[in-house]
Formats: structure tokens, sequence, C-alpha cells
């Protein structure tokens, strides 16, 4: 007690607004902070109880520097607070050790002493160690001394944090403020037109785990045999989340491949490891020192030359000597998590040269561990790496049947809503076999929740329908909002063609919605994923959850981007039926595997307009 009166007495100036600040950054761990949040009541008694916690040495307080007055005002000016954190300075007498101290005494000759060149010069260096040692004596007694009655007791711990160590603190809060800030609708404006969809918590999914390397035959088999089959044969084994990073030999693993189809869930998965890293509730990535969540789709990183370019901006953090701490151990302790290698440009898939490449098969940083998250179709180049022992190759299988029912009652917040959609579900086999896709779950999700507003039981059938009755959902609410039309409107069947807009209501609508089309086209023939003005520049047309508008960890890149990449390969489809001309071939296809989904749609929306395509029947089918 106090020592806490004490504490508290010193830190009257500083903010009680930022004692979460202050936790993480004298070695609390966010889940303690968080019980603190839970169990006081005012913001000064979270802070009292933040400071008590740090003088009884909790979670890894000690790894970061055991309190003491010094500390305390270090802590004070981590957090920003430099004035206050001088003025402890100042009232407690601390002042940091002078470095490199040198002594050089001026001897005079007494009488009687050696006049001999080398008598002079033995008895010189003999005067000059002796009274060294005695300085460097009364320096540490001085130092002791005021260990001794610093704050708490006599601690004597002279390390002084590395920026590598300043780098993950702030990482962590950066992470945890960054990734769950789409949770808060004051944060997520984008897009504006009505209700937005409800934040889902993660929801485990269901992972299998190839014992040993497989060729494309195999793969082949596991992504089309059902579950029950696939865990029947000795090369496949059901994992849970926690044993992703689990080691196969006595080495910490060095590669990671977590493969799915689209909308599968591997940038969600990528980003719940991310945070359970921050959150340190995961014994495996407990750890590493430092997790880098890389979103490969975003310029910034497809433009980087250099692994220090591939680090998340962090303020008043010289990421230089990050690097070089990094580059010391050779990349031990660092995880590296690269999502979406799939939207990669083809060149830097498959060069040698591409930093990425070079990261994935530790040619260089050989002692990090790389986790890439990617679908099927682009994972050629990374199936070699499988044959190493310390590599693994995990596919991502979608829900669970019982996490379906889960999501929807998380989704919806009614237990009798969520069961009349699992009874809507659960009498259509087609549908029911798509919601294991967590994209398709939460569009139909999407869709049911229409169904309910408008009486309507024209449920769809097949993908492609999944997400055109999603569209005009959301172009519905987006005009009820703008009051261009009320909530009895019956929007058209299809919104695919110019000819679906001819309404008066909707004919104005067309031009950005074709327009919408075509910046999704460009985008997936150049591999680009990531977009600017091309889609905030459409006045008329924000198509709500379509877009969505982020801020990613480096503050060099402002971007957004379609909801989801499968949304994009929707649009481009569009923009294909209405200019058939523009047609890919089968070069293009090898070199860009995201045009294969671009494809399936095609053929879809084809089907929708019953346009005959003889050159691709083998494709049609109720799935597209």
């Amino acid at each position: 007690t106090e020592h806490l009166d004490r504490v508290l007495s010193e830190l009257e100036h500083f903010a009680d607004t930022e004692w979460k600040s202050f936790g993480l950054k004298c070695g609390l761990h966010y889940n303690t902070l968080k019980a603190i949040e839970r169990d006081a009541g005012s913001t000064k008694e979270c802070f009292t109880e933040c400071v008590a916690c740090w003088l009884m040495m909790k979670d890894n307080v000690d790894k970061k520097g055991k309190p003491t007055l010094q500390r305390l005002a270090d802590i004070v000016e981590e957090t920003g607070d430099k004035a206050t954190a001088e003025e402890i300075r100042i009232q407690n007498g601390i002042i940091t050790p002078a470095k490199n101290l040198e002594f050089h005494p001026q001897v005079t000759q007494p009488t009687g002493m050696p006049t001999t060149p080398a008598q002079s010069s033995t008895s010189l260096w003999w005067i000059m160690f002796l009274v060294s040692i005695l300085v460097v004596l009364i320096i540490i007694a001085m130092y002791m001394s005021y260990m001794y009655y610093a704050l708490p007791c006599n601690v004597f711990d002279p390390t002084v944090a590395k920026p590598i160590d300043e780098y993950t603190s702030e990482l962590r809060e950066k992470y945890n403020k960054t990734l769950t800030k789409y949770k808060d609708p004051d944060i997520n404006k984008y897009p504006a037109a009505g209700p937005t969809a409800p934040a889902v918590p993660f929801i485990p999914l269901k992972l299998i785990r190839l014992k040993s390397y497989q060729k494309k035959a195999d793969a082949v088999f596991l992504h089309n045999v059902v579950d029950k089959e696939m865990l029947e044969h000795d090369n496949f084994e059901k994992i849970e989340i926690e044993d992703i990073l689990k080691p196969l030999t006595d080495k910490p693993l060095r590669f990671v491949l977590i493969q799915g189809e689209p909308g599968i869930g591997k940038s969600t998965l990528a980003k719940e490891l991310t945070l359970r890293w921050v959150r340190q509730t995961d014994a495996f990535l407990a750890d590493y020192k430092n997790v880098i969540f890389i979103q490969l789709r975003l310029e910034t990183y497809q433009k980087a030359k250099t692994i220090e370019d591939l680090l998340i901006d962090v303020d008043d953090i010289n990421e230089t000597e990050v690097m070089l701490s990094i580059n010391e151990t050779k990349g031990a302790g660092v995880l590296w998590i690269l999502d979406g290698f799939d939207e990669l440009p083809h060149h830097l898939r498959n060069s040698s040269t591409s930093i990425f490449i070079q990261l994935i098969k530790g040619d260089i940083l050989s002692k990090s561990t790389v986790i890439v998250t990617s679908r099927h179709a682009a994972t050629d180049p990374l199936l070699i790496l499988l044959e190493d022992a310390d590599s693994k190759n995990v596919a991502l299988r979608g829900f669970e049947s019982n996490k379906i029912l889960e999501y929807a009652s998380k989704y919806f917040k009614n237990e009798t809503v969520a069961y009349e959609f699992q009874s809507f579900y659960s009498r259509n086999t087609v549908i029911e076999n798509m919601l294991y896709n967590p994209m398709n779950c939460f569009m139909m999700c999407k869709v049911f929740t229409d169904f309910i507003l408008t009486n309507n039981n024209k449920h769809p059938v097949t993908m492609t329908a999944i997400y055109n009755y999603y569209v005009r959902a959301l172009l519905k609410r987006h005009l009820i909002d703008a009051k261009v039309i009320d909530i009895n409107y019956e929007m058209p069947l299809h919104l695919i063609q110019k000819n679906d807009f001819r309404n008066s209501k909707l004919r104005n609508i067309w031009k950005n919605f074709y327009y919408l089309s075509k910046v999704a086209f460009n985008g997936v023939i150049k591999q680009k994923y990531n977009f600017g003005k091309e889609l905030h520049d459409i006045p008329k047309l924000s198509m709500m959850d379509t877009i969505t508008s982020f801020t990613v960890f480096d503050n060099r890149d402002e971007s957004s981007s379609f909801i989801h990449a499968t949304l994009q390969d929707y649009f481009a489809a569009i923009y294909l039926i209405n200019n058939p001309h523009f047609m890919f071939n089968e070069e293009d296809l090898e070199r860009n595997s995201n045009l294969e989904d671009v494809l399936i749609f095609y053929v879809g929306l084809s089907k929708e307009i019953d346009r005959k395509i003889p050159t691709l029947n083998m494709l049609r089918t109720i799935f597209f």
C-alpha cells in the first residue's frame, strides 16, 4: 500500500485514461487489462489496479523491467507523456549513468620514484590501474545505494529496452486497434447506407492436415471428397487451430501453407492467429516475439524490395534498428503471416528473385516461420516446399455442420430467427451444402433477413444466384436510404445487363453499376484487389457493404476494396457478360488463377439470362 500510494502521487499529473497504454508498456498481458476493465468501476479505479499489478510484478513485468522510480519514468515517457516523466526524474534525482567513462589521471613524479623509462612506465600503469578500479567501485557503490532506496526494493537491473522490444509492444497495440476496428460502427462508416451487417465473433473452422507431400491428383481428392471419407484416408488428419504451429519435429516449423477455396475463411483465420498472439492466448504463438501480418493484396507490400519494407510501420520506432535485430538472429522468433498469396501478381508468385518467395523458401531469415494463405489454384510454386520435414500443409474446410447454426445465432442475435433460418436451409440440400463456406453463409443470412422484411419466398438455389440476390438486397437498401424507392418496391429479378435497369427509378443507376463492374474486371485482369478513388468516386452508388474503406497497418497506404475478392470476381463477370469480346484465353487462366472464379460466375450469369455458351457446356452445373 505504501508503494502504491507513492507511485500514485508520482503519477498525479499522468492521464488516467492512458491506463491501458501504461499497462502494456510495463508488461501486463492484454487479458489482464481486459479483466481489470471488466471488474473495476471507473477509469481511475482501472488505473489504480493497473499500477498495483505492476508493483506485484504480474505477467511480463519482470522481463520488461522491475518496478523502480527510474522504470516508472521510462514507462510514462513511452506512453508519450514526456513532461510527467521528466518531472519524476527531477523530483527523485534520477540521472542516466554516463557511458564509456575513461579516466586519464595526471601524475606528477614524487621524489624517489623510478627515473628510467621502463620503471616510470610500469609505475604509472599500476597507479592508473588502481585509481581506475577505485573510481569504478565508487560509481557502483553510489548506484547500488540509489537502487537500494528506489521503489519498491533494492533492484539492480541495468537493462535498457531495445528497439525490437519496443516494437513488439507497439505492434501488439496496433494490431489490437486495427484488426478489431471493423466492429466499431463509428469507425466503419464506409459504406454508410443502412444498417451494416453485425460483427460475428470468430467461429472455429475445420482444418485438415496433409501428413505428407501430395501431388496435384491427391489435392483434387482432398477438395472433392466428404470429410468422413477423407478422415479414413491415412494421409489426412483433423487438427484444431491451436495445432497449426505445433512442431512436427524437435525444431520449430519453417513453413505452413493454409489453402482453401474462395470465401472459406483464410483471411479471417490469419487475423485470428494474429489477435491470439496479441492476447497471448495460444501456447505456440507465444513462442514468437513478433508476428508480422501482411495482406499481400496491398500495393505497398507488392512494391517491397527488401524485408524491411515488409515491416509494419510503427510510430517513433527506428525500423532499421528493428531489422538489424531480426537479421542478427536470422529471423528466429519472428512469425510472418502472408495472407492472400493468390492475390500477388504472377511474377511475384513465381520468380526466384521475389522477396516473398525468398522469405518463404528460407533464402533470407532462415530461422523465421512463415504462414501463407492461398486459394488452391495458386499454390503450385509452393508445393515443392512441403517435402521438408519442418513444413505443414493445411486445408481449410469451412464450418462444421453444427457451426452453421452457431454462426446464424450470432448473426441474427435472435434464436427464433436463427431456427427459422435453419428450417429454411435444411429443406434445400443445395443451399445447405453451400453454407459450410463462411462467405456464402454470411450472404445467405443477409438474404434471409431480406426475406423476412419483404415476405419473399423466392430463395436462390445456386452460388451465382446467392451473389445476385445479395447485390440486389444491398442496392435496394441503398436506394431506400437515398429515398429513391420505398421498402415495397420490387427489384428486378436480375441486375446484370442494362435492360435490367430500364425502370425509371433505376435508369440513372446503371452508369455507376456498370462502372463498378469495369473497375472489378480491370482489377482482376491486372491482379489488383486494392483501389483508391476508383471505388470512392461513385457518387450515386456506394453499394453499401460491397465496398469497404480501411487504413492498413502501414500509414503509407490508404485504400479501398470490395468486401471480399469473390464479390470482385462476381462484378468482373457482370462486365464480361456485357462485353463478351473481352473473354480471356487459357494462357490468361494459367497466369492468373483467379480468373477461374470469374469464369464460374460468368457461366452462372449466362444461365440466368439463358445465354448459350457452346464451348463451356462442361462447366454448366447447378453450383454455378
